[in-house]
């Protein structure tokens, strides 16, 4: 799910070609459903508000939210935070450079709510899985500024991605 008018980030592309490049880049992938609502929203997305639509949606399933180590180390800034955390379970994606500081919120998030089996997310709420990956080395910051420098990323990114981006010239400084 694209976000639309993120609070906490500058927008920096229209919700068509975001949507574009989410098609592009994850389209080829079996019984992936690309949700828009974000992108189409007028408003702020604010992941609770979005996260109660999605559940109201589907009453029977236990959902899970997908976000990296940046963003729930931030978890405190978001808009109904406190709900968030009591009524969602999260998946984090460990990120290059950025860790818990061993006396924050989060880390005593982490104490109370870590499961360390993914399957404690079935019939449950407000629980916290870490998952381990192996990200490349480079972040959409840093491709978004190679690219405002009109460096090659092809290597970086998905050709049909980048060739779409060159096409329209995202992320050019104006």
């Amino acid at each position: 799910m694209p976000n639309g008018t993120p609070p906490h980030k500058e927008k920096r592309i229209n919700e068509l070609n975001k949507i574009k490049l989410v098609n592009l880049a994850l389209s080829h992938i079996n019984n992936l459903i690309i949700d828009e609502r974000e992108t189409l929203k007028k408003s702020p997305s604010y992941a609770y508000l979005t996260f109660k639509e999605i559940q109201k949606e589907n009453p029977n399933d236990t959902l899970v939210w997908i976000m990296g180590m940046d963003s729930f180390l931030k978890i405190e800034t978001w808009y109904e935070y406190e709900n968030f955390l009591e009524e969602v379970n999260l998946l984090i994606l460990e990120r290059p450079g950025y860790e818990v500081d061993e006396t924050s919120f989060v880390q005593n998030l982490l104490e109370a709510k870590r499961i360390l089996n993914f399957q404690e997310f079935k019939d449950s709420k407000g629980k916290i899985f870490i998952l381990p990956i192996d990200p490349i080395e480079v972040t959409s910051t840093k491709i978004r500024e190679l690219i405002s420098n009109n460096e090659d990323v092809s290597a970086l990114l998905d050709g049909d991605v980048y060739q779409f981006i060159k096409d329209q010239n995202l992320y050019q400084e104006q």
